[in-house]
């Protein structure tokens, strides 16, 4: 399990530069889209490849300008969302 958190955690940092958000996120943020649990729950469930895919895909849409992806941070950080183009 180390081994997909360790995965995890660098995908997420080639989306957030901010290891304090990072790890807000993988805590307490709920995804929505793996049915409201948290990374770290997933992951402690076995499902931690789920949670990669997850930020694999969000990386692969990064490269699209109109697709943007960012962990959004500090303690209100509860979601990774798409951006809206021309918002960053």
């Amino acid at each position: 399990m180390s081994h997909v958190l360790r995965r995890v955690f660098t995908l997420a940092e080639q989306l957030e530069p901010n290891r304090a958000v990072i790890w807000d996120w993988l805590w307490h943020t709920p995804i929505q889209t793996l049915g409201g649990r948290t990374a770290i729950e997933l992951a402690f469930a076995g499902h931690g490849d789920s949670v990669v895919a997850m930020l694999e895909a969000a990386l692969l849409d990064q490269t699209e300008p109109s697709r943007p992806y960012l962990l959004h941070g500090g303690r209100t950080a509860r979601h990774l969302e798409p951006v809206p183009p021309g918002s960053i």
